[in-house]
């Protein structure tokens, strides 16, 4: 380490003699050694010789540690060389004839000149020392130069009044003084304090300034700018890092703020397109002109895309001047454009009309606007020209007068384009004005929307009764939608679809850090394909030629709509890199390019985001449920950050091949904690549900029952559980773990002894498990093995009499095998065993899974190779009332959703009429007239049928097809109500009325015409005898039959069968040939109606389905019904009992109790009279299509997920089950038969009844009760279980 020393005292030098001459290595390891760091001590080392060295400190303790450990010897270059020291004397004058130089200025670099002038020959250290010679030389080290120069004369004139002998050199890091010893070391004190003196500052300039200083003398440019003062200069350094430097602070100081105003620097962009100019010799000799002016430096930079930016640096006042120059010059030359806001979109598109049509001079520039530039309008031409025009514009927002008037009733715009445009041209003439027609309220601007109420003011009888039917239109509320307007944040929603073709206002996808091209990921190649050839463009040229971008960074793209076919505003990408580990940088680049993503939109005040999944994928790679948790958790994040953010809705598409992907996603999602503000939802805004334990599908494959299980699999009972293993080691939260952990040590003993005598699948006892056994197989890290292992497992369970198994997904654990894949070979290798083994014993097959999305990827896919086992366990009743709930179910949406429906959907714009003009009294004369005008030519009528209540959708379509050709005209149908109303011209309204009625006499016709065919396609049951059953035809298959057999043509007919052949029926001969069967079997035709008896008490129905029989107050019927409900419920007035009559409904009640008692015994059927409560506007529904499943939790879950009857009326007759109807007060409870069969206590979170026995997992409870010794409560899950016998409308007293 080198020692140098600051200022001059009284050195203490030590004389060191080495016993042979050193070599210039040997030299400096003896520096080394005399490098004695005694408290931050400084130190001079001179060569006397090359046997003789001084060695000086200021401090005496220093040189008294080399004494104090004599003797010393140096090794070096493999030799050890005996030293001789000893203290010299300071009063000796001859002692500072020793040349020294500081060693930070290169000591030892003059050794060989010093050694040259002296003689070292005598071996007397006294008769050396007075041979040396006198001139020596010591270096001042200096930040650069300029530390000299501030203090430069005042050294000068110390040195050449003081030590006139001395020599000053200087250098840029370095001062070096010369001369006498004596002088010397006085001379050094002075000049060292001189330079410890001057003060310097770091300064801050624009970095583009530092080219200017550069080009400058930095003296010359200092006296420039500070000019010089009795205490040295002031010197600006710039070589590097700017910095100053004065010989006092206060000058600094000074300096520092004269300097702030003394720079300027600018820039002048010139575009591409006004480039040509620049080619001239006008403007080249006006750039050489300024580039010989020293005070600035001109520079100038052209862009890729053939730009210049113009650049001048220097003085202020110069720059000043020369940059106007350069402006004046451009303005001259350029074209230039400003913007103008007219407040008012119809100023904008009308602009040339109205300056012509109201003289108001002439814009001399022109003039540009685009449909997405709102009200602005952009004037194009010479500088002056532009600010005359824009002076023009303004003083044209001030003239005109502008106003509007429009129109909620349909067929305004119509008339006014056609039939009233002459009046619409009379007017405007006469009152000197110019009227606009609109179609829509977004064509106004915020000035006009607000003025909306005044040209609604006027309104006729006529168009206030329209109005009302609007308010009740648009007042339509859909039954089991929120309305509440407390909707959640974000409502972050998975679909399948592709990216490319979704709308939002940001679209977003990953590019790769590494390779950021549109061709590298899938996602992205889509949307190129999708947006065209600009597109890629626009992407190439944002990038820059940057072949790589930063991981986690944004890449924001705008887009206008002339460059892509996106639905969406502007791209944003984020920059990813591939996934390396759990902790590593892929994912923290992942987590921020997230992050920031959603603060980027948050800022934009943006709505609605679609994105693909970012991260999962080939070229990615990460684990699906880590990319979906980083997404979720920074989701989260975001969302506590910003709850105020305008965001409300992120999508997630996926492909349509990507179910396992989309499962890992929504279950992953699902299992976090997004907090209240994040709703996980589907494509139509409905909330996913958590799975709960023990949740299934049941599904039957032939004879063999097989479900797909969300549990554990160490939790089942049936015969045999599989455990997919390699015998040696298992990992924790694996099966094999689970099961050898709860099974015991004797079970791992028997299943490694049993593997190692060759056996690939082994059976052993179930040890601790509540299973018979357990059999352990081994895929061996090899997925096509799957197959082939499950039907070994189950062919061992039939020979060995199991009924049995439960199995786990195997391989999808520890192997890690894809999900997808291991279902598909688990279920063909089911199916074939099925198919192929004629099974005895082996009855039930259950796949167990843990994890939610391997259970939802199981499901998907068994589905698609087994029927699901209602099908086959209640064949007669399920086709049946299947066939009736689709059947009505179409009705009872209509009623449901579509109480009032208008046409022509979506509902018609309004009319906009936007009046222009000078004077504000004429534009409102204008606006009265108009609204006369058209008060007097708009009609409505309203046509009432009964037939309107019950139309098909079918039939509604016809109706409405009478508007074809018709725009003037809209029709708005009532069902609640049964009428129908036609608005809109006067002249139209008449023949369409004839039209309408005409059209509803045709469809009763056609109605009555096909009421028996429509009787018999949903009673007749159709099928083929299979040995002692018979089995059902297909719903469509049966429909074709009966149509072929009421047609009197008992010929073939070709029907579909199974879904996926065809089979040919002889309908005079009842045959029919089954490929499954091989022979040809009878054909049956069963009438299911005439098997079950209606209600003696019941009115006829005359061909009807569905009647409501109000009672007669004075009945036994009505009393009994009357006395049950009063018997618990008081304080209340029955205003109306009404029968419900649906065939239907009850055909369907009629086969289910038959079919209880076949399961149960007459005894249990256990049918039970009891009572729901519902609102008004769920009646209709339950009345056509009875207790659907969606009415199940919508009041209560607490014993389970299913639809809940009261014992007593009390219960149901509440506030909370039976809401009041708004408009009458009216509350409703249905009296109901329920076959509530065998039943338990129910649990929350319960979607079905549990199994009364382990052995039978098809034999559930009935219902679920809330005490099964004294029930109030009963929850049921099937529909057909109840059937509604009562609707009672009632009111509740008002006590005092």
């Amino acid at each position: 380490m080198e020692g140098r020393l600051h200022s001059d005292y009284d050195l203490h030098s030590l004389v060191v003699e080495s016993s042979k001459d050193l070599n210039e290595i040997q030299q400096r390891d003896l520096q080394k050694l005399f490098a004695v760091n005694y408290q931050g001590e400084e130190y001079i080392f001179s060569p006397v010789a090359s046997k003789l060295f001084r060695v000086s400190y200021r401090e005496e303790k220093a040189s008294n540690e080399f004494l104090d450990n004599l003797p010393l010897e140096l090794r070096s270059c493999g030799e050890v060389i005996e030293l001789t020291i000893r203290v010299e004397g300071h009063q000796e004058e001859d002692n500072m004839a020793v040349p020294f130089t500081e060693r930070s200025s290169g000591m030892g670099q003059n050794t060989g000149n010093i050694a040259s002038q002296i003689s070292t020959r005598s071996n007397s250290i006294s008769e050396t020392v007075e041979m040396l010679s006198p001139v020596i030389s010591t270096s001042i080290p200096l930040e650069n130069d300029s530390q000299y120069l501030v203090v430069r004369d005042r050294i000068q004139n110390v040195v050449s009044y003081k030590f006139p002998g001395l020599r000053i050199q200087v250098t840029p890091w370095e001062l070096t003084v010369s001369g006498c010893p004596r002088d010397l070391l006085q001379a050094r004190g002075e000049i060292k304090n001189a330079i410890d003196a001057v003060k310097s500052r770091a300064i801050d300039l624009p970095w583009q300034m530092t080219s200017f200083l550069n080009s400058w003398d930095k003296k010359a440019l200092s006296e420039k700018i500070f000019g010089r003062t009795p205490e040295g200069c002031v010197i600006l350094h710039s070589s590097r890092a700017l910095r100053l430097y004065a010989p006092c602070t206060t000058l600094l100081e000074q300096a520092e703020n004269l300097l702030k105003g003394a720079f300027l620097e600018r820039s002048i962009y010139i575009k591409n397109e006004d480039i040509n100019f620049t080619f001239s010799e006008p403007w080249k000799r006006l750039v050489e002109k300024m580039k010989s002016n020293k005070n600035i430096l001109l520079c100038s930079h052209e862009y890729e895309n053939g730009s210049l930016s113009l650049s001048l640096q220097g003085f202020k006042r110069d720059v000043e001047t020369e940059s106007e120059i350069l402006k004046y010059y451009l303005l001259s030359h350029i074209t230039t454009q400003e913007d103008i806001d007219l407040e008012s979109k119809i100023l904008v598109e009308h602009l040339d009309d109205l300056m012509c049509s109201f003289n108001l001079g002439e814009i001399e520039t022109g003039v540009r606007f685009l449909p997405t530039s709102g009200t602005t309008v952009t004037l194009i031409g010479p500088e002056n020209a532009v600010k005359k025009s824009m002076e023009l514009l303004r003083n044209v927002k001030q003239i005109l007068c502008l106003d509007f008037i429009s129109f909620t009733e349909h067929g305004a715009t119509w008339f006014f384009k056609n039939k009233g445009k002459g009046i619409l041209d009379k007017i405007s003439k006469d009152n000197n004005c110019k009227v606009f027609i609109g179609e829509s309220m977004e064509a106004c601007s915020k000035k006009e929307t607000r003025g909306k109420n005044d040209g609604l003011g006027a309104m006729s009888k006529n168009k206030k009764n329209s109005a009302k039917w609007q308010q009740g239109t648009a007042g339509c509320t859909i039954p089991g939608k929120n309305t509440d307007n407390k909707k959640p944040v974000i409502q972050l929603r998975l679909s399948f679809g592709n990216l490319e073709d979704q709308k939002a206002n940001v679209i977003s996808a990953p590019i790769l850090a590494a390779n950021p091209s549109l061709n590298a990921l899938n996602a992205t190649k889509s949307l190129q394909r999708k947006a065209g050839a600009k597109f890629s463009t626009l992407f190439t040229t944002l990038l820059n030629d940057r072949s790589t971008l930063v991981p986690g960074s944004l890449v924001e793209m705008p887009l206008a709509k002339t460059t892509h076919a996106l639905n969406c505003d502007f791209m944003i990408f984020i920059v990813c890199t591939p996934y390396d580990r759990p902790d590593g940088s892929s994912v923290k680049d992942l987590r921020k390019g997230i992050s920031d993503f959603l603060q980027k939109c948050s800022d934009k005040n943006v709505c609605s985001v679609v994105m693909p999944t970012i991260g999962a994928g080939l070229a990615l790679r990460f684990p699906n449920d880590t990319a979906a948790r980083i997404f979720g958790e920074e989701l989260k994040s975001f969302v506590e950050r910003e709850p105020n953010t305008s965001l409300r809705e992120i999508h997630l598409v996926f492909q349509n091949n990507m179910q396992c992907l989309f499962a890992a996603y929504k279950e992953t999602l699902l299992q976090m904690d997004l907090g209240n503000h994040i709703l996980l939802c589907n494509e139509d805004g409905d909330p996913f549900k958590k799975l709960t334990l023990g949740q299934h599908i049941d599904l039957r494959a032939a004879k063999l029952s097989v479900s797909v299980v969300y549990g554990d699999i160490v939790e089942e009972k049936n015969d045999v559980i599989v455990n997919s293993t390699n015998f040696t080691q298992w990992r924790p939260q694996t099966v094999a773990h689970s099961v050898f952990t709860a099974a015991g040590p004797e079970v791992i003993t028997d299943a490694q002894r049993c593997h190692n005598s060759n056996q690939k699948v082994v059976m052993t006892g179930s040890g601790n498990l509540k299973s018979k056994y357990i059999i352990h197989c081994d895929c061996q890290r090899n997925i096509s093995n799957i197959e082939h292992i499950v039907k070994e497992v189950l062919l061992k369970c039939e020979e060995s009499g199991l009924q049995s198994v439960s199995m786990p997904a195997i391989g999808t654990g520890q192997c890690k095998f894809d999900v997808e894949t291991v279902a598909k070979s688990m279920a063909c290798s089911i199916s074939s065993v099925v198919q192929n083994s004629n099974l005895s014993s082996l009855s039930c097959v259950r796949l167990i899974a843990l994890n939610p999305y391997v259970y939802s990827i199981f499901s998907a896919e068994f589905k698609k190779h087994f029927k699901p086992a209602q099908e086959s366990s209640r064949k007669s009743l399920d086709l049946l009332t299947a066939r009736l709930k689709r059947r009505q179910v179409q009705n009872a949406k209509q009623i449901k959703y579509n109480g009032i429906q208008e046409i022509p959907l979506p509902r018609h714009p309004i009319a906009l009429l936007s009046i222009v003009g000078t004077d504000k009294k004429a534009v409102e004369t204008v606006k009265c007239i108009l609204d006369a005008e058209f008060s007097n030519h708009y009609w409505e009528e309203e046509i009432e049928d009964a037939l309107l209540k019950s139309m098909s959708e079918d039939e509604i379509q016809c109706l409405f097809s009478l508007l074809i050709d018709k725009p003037q005209v809209r029709m708005i149908l009532n069902q609640d109500k049964g009428c129908i109303q036609i608005n809109g011209c006067h002249a139209d309204i008449p023949e369409l009325s004839v039209q309408v009625k005409d059209k509803l006499r045709d469809m009763l016709h056609a109605r009555l015409e096909d009421a028996k065919k429509d009787q018999a396609g949903l009673l007749i049951q159709w099928g083929y005898c299979n040995g002692a059953s018979v089995a059902p035809f297909e719903d469509e298959t049966c429909q074709q039959l009966e149509e072929k057999f009421l047609s009197d043509s008992k010929g073939t007919l070709t029907v579909d069968f199974d879904n996926r052949t065809q089979i040919i029926v002889n309908l005079k001969t009842m045959k029919a040939a089954i490929p499954n069967i091989g022979q040809e079997v009878t054909v049956v035709r069963k009438d299911l109606a005439s098997e079950t008896d209606l209600p003696g008490h019941w009115d006829k129905m005359n061909g009807h389905f569905l009647m409501m029989v109000p009672l007669d107050s004075d009945s036994e019927e009505y009393c009994k019904v009357h006395a049950d409900f009063s018997r618990t419920v008081a304080n209340c007035c029955i205003v109306k009992i009404e029968r419900v009559q649906n065939i239907y409904q009850y055909v369907a009640y009629a086969l289910s109790k038959e079919i209880m008692k076949e399961k149960n015994g007459t005894a249990k059927v256990n049918e039970r009279t009891l009572y729901h409560g519902t609102a008004s506007e769920n009646c209709q529904s339950i009345n056509y299509s009875g207790f659907e499943r969606n009415f199940a939790g919508q009041n209560a879950t607490t014993y389970g997920d299913g639809v809940y009857f009261g014992v007593s009326a009390s219960c149901s007759a509440g506030i909370k089950y039976s809401p009041q109807d708004p408009e009458t007060q009216l509350q409703y409870i249905y009296q109901v038969k329920v076959l509530a069969g065998h039943h338990t206590v129910g649990k929350r979170g319960m979607r079905a009844p549990p199994c009364k026995s382990t052995s039978d997992p098809y034999d559930l409870y009935d219902s679920l009760v809330d005490d099964n010794d004294n029930p109030t409560m009963f929850v049921v899950f099937h529909d057909d279980q109840v059937y509604p016998e009562y609707l009672i409308s009632f009111i509740k007293n008002v006590l005092s």
